[in-house]
């Protein structure tokens, strides 16, 4: 243990060596510390996305030892600029340590939720091959149907400094955690000169819930981080609210026995609980540095390439987590409508210069992307009546950020007015307005709400929550530190759970430790590892959130098919995976037809027979083997009479 320790403090330090002296080299730009510590990394991300979209990087490994040793010169020879900036690195390497603890805690990367989706999109962009890489989990399509800047991001940073795939997934999440902070706590400073009030307002973003999480145990027994965040339509329903005030909120606000709609609000904190490598962590990332870009211009810190970040943030966010474009481009717009009504200067030059270079950056991708958006049909649509927030339930749950707006109108601070009708705006727009996608029922407005809502509540807590604590109003203080209050004791719940669940993975920050712990399993995994990257056949248990194609992942191969239901969303439910996934499940009954011919078609190198494949139908081992024992040779790992654990590989 003392040896994996010493190990990743290495690999730790390597990266944050890094990071800092690209830090430093971007300032001369930037002409702000802080907001060239926190955009530097995504400048050189989307510079190598531009480039791979014509040439392939491939392994970039020999690059760290330069990398390092021009970063730990930088760092030398301008210690005094960190010094300057002790807060700001003591901001970012908090947040680090604490997100980096949680992965540090639980680093699975499994079937729990998102885990595997975020690995598959950076084991596709591991190849260092030109974009858009094969799908690796439907080759040979190219993976050209989701917003997967972070993932691509992340990738680069683990092929630079030659991390694993699963290390890599971990590490990054962490990182992004502690850029968002950083951002966050940054804005909030700019806005209101007082390191105590940026502290808090960055504090509450990494630990704070909703309305719903201090009254979370009074609506079901034993809650967990999940409750609060799934409050209308998840927990406040007949079959989930157990004590009396839950089954008197169902009552009161009629809800369903059945298909209650699902209005769900996954706050920061929420996320870096989970873990998992989702696109609205970027969400959350690109809202504060637009916010710090915002704060630092008001403040008049810095120089104008904060217009240029600004203005980059926009096509950033299409390519990082499209859903929040709209919310992205209205915050802009908002401060620039301000700037210019208020007949405040615009540096116009830097802004749409920051954004015409992001945008030629992120095109070759969005020419692909665009493309296959459009087969995601989705459109902006008025909220059915019957689908509007229950008033009760909305009220709880927005409970503490209504009470920032209102603590606002005591603040006398007028220059501020602009975030504060915005963010009335952008609520209102959220409840009347949603995004038709192909969800539909009780899950109509979930994937808006999902991913607007938490955005809206962060952007409030980090701009007018935190001018709200440096007001001279007592009333105003008051009303927030109270509202900020509410919204820490989700820090209860995150807490019980760190605490009381079992770490039986502890470290393990390669996220593979649940296949490792397998005496079975482990050696097929490390078989995998050292062959050539093909397409490896694993049996998929259910449409989505199954263990398969984790093992194929996690050996850095390609999946010939990974969880359909996401595949055929990102897709607009092409019939050609419908079929592939029939294929898969007759393969392994031994009931397709030409089975050797089919695998060759395919290109499939390698075919799993695990644990779980045995008891399926009986039989089908056998004929399997007498179907493609011609062209594939079986290779055991484990044998017990007619149960067997192995793999069929292709003769050469």
């Amino acid at each position: 243990m003392l040896l994996q320790l010493a190990s990743l403090a290495v690999m730790l330090l390597i990266l944050l060596v890094n990071l800092a002296g690209l830090g430093l080299l971007a300032n001369r730009w930037a002409g702000n510390y802080l907001l060239a510590r926190v955009a530097a990394p995504a400048g050189v991300a989307l510079v190598g996305f531009f480039v791979e979209h014509f040439v392939g990087l491939g392994a970039l490994a020999w690059l760290w030892p330069f990398t390092t040793g021009a970063a730990a010169w930088l760092l030398w020879r301008d210690w005094r600029i960190l010094w300057a900036n002790r807060m700001t690195e003591a901001t970012f390497h908090g947040a680090f340590a604490y997100a980096l603890a949680w992965r540090f805690a639980f680093p699975n990367i499994d079937a729990s939720s998102e885990k595997l989706t975020g690995l598959g999109f950076l084991r596709n962009y591991f190849e260092g091959g030109r974009l858009p890489p094969v799908d690796g989990w439907l080759p040979p399509f190219p993976a050209d149907v989701y917003y997967s800047f972070q993932h691509y991001a992340s990738s680069l940073a683990g092929r630079i400094l030659d991390w694993e795939i699963g290390f890599t997934c971990n590490v990054s999440v962490a990182l992004i955690v502690a850029f968002t902070a950083t951002a966050a706590a940054g804005a909030a400073f700019y806005f209101t000169s007082s390191r105590l009030c940026a502290l808090a307002a960055a504090t509450v973003l990494l630990l704070g819930g909703t309305g719903a999480s201090p009254i979370a145990h009074l609506v079901k027994h034993k809650p967990t981080p999940h409750t609060s965040m799934r409050f209308i339509g998840g927990s406040v329903t007949p079959a989930e609210a157990n004590q009396p005030l839950g089954r008197w909120l169902v009552r009161v606000n009629e809800v369903p026995e059945k298909e209650a709609v699902e209005l769900p609000a996954e706050t920061f904190s929420y996320l870096v609980f989970l873990g998992d490598h989702h696109p609205p962590l970027s969400g959350f990332l690109l809202l504060a540095l637009a916010l710090l870009a915002i704060a630092s211009l008001e403040a008049q810190a810095g120089s104008k390439a904060a217009y240029a970040v600004l203005g980059a943030t926009l096509p950033l966010t299409a390519v990082a987590n499209a859903w929040s474009l709209p919310l992205q481009v209205l915050l802009a717009a908002a401060f620039i409508g301000w700037r210019v009504l208020k007949r405040r200067p615009v540096c116009w030059t830097m802004l749409v210069g920051g954004l015409a270079a992001a945008a030629v950056l992120v095109s070759p991708f969005l020419r692909h992307f665009a493309a296959r958006a459009l087969d995601y049909r989705t459109a902006f649509r008025l909220v059915p009546a019957e689908e509007h927030t229950p008033a009760l339930l909305g009220l709880i749950l927005f409970a503490p950020f209504l009470l920032i707006l209102l603590a606002h109108l005591f603040s006398g601070a007028r220059r501020s007015w602009w975030l504060l009708a915005l963010w009335v705006a952008l609520l209102a727009f959220s409840e009347l307005v949603y995004v038709d996608d192909i969800y539909s029922g009780k899950f109509n407005r979930f994937n808006s709400t999902l991913k607007w809502w938490p955005w809206i509540m962060a952007g409030v807590t980090v701009s007018l929550g935190s001018m709200n604590l440096a007001a001279r109003s007592r009333w105003c203080r008051g009303m927030t530190i109270a509202a900020f209050v509410l919204l820490l004791s989700y820090s209860a719940n995150l807490a019980l759970h760190f605490a009381g669940t079992p770490k039986t993975a502890l470290g393990r920050l390669s996220g593979d430790a649940w296949i490792r712990s397998d005496a079975i399993e482990k050696p097929i995994l490390e078989f995998l590892r050292a062959q050539p990257r093909t397409t490896v056949l694993q049996r998929i248990d259910a449409g989505a959130f199954t263990y398969a194609p984790a093992l194929a992942m996690f050996a850095g191969h390609r999946a010939y098919l990974g969880w359909p239901e996401h595949e055929k969303l990102w897709r607009g439910r092409r019939a050609d995976i419908d079929l592939r996934e029939a294929e898969v499940k007759a393969f392994y009954r031994g009931e397709l037809p030409h089975s050797a011919q089919w695998l060759l078609m395919n290109s499939i190198e390698h075919v799993l027979w695990l644990k779980g494949d045995n008891d399926r139908v009986e039989g089908a081992w056998d004929r399997i083997q007498q179907e493609i024992s011609g062209r594939y040779y079986w290779r055991e790992y484990y044998v017990v009479g007619d149960f067997r654990v192995g793999m069929w590989s292709r003769m050469r």
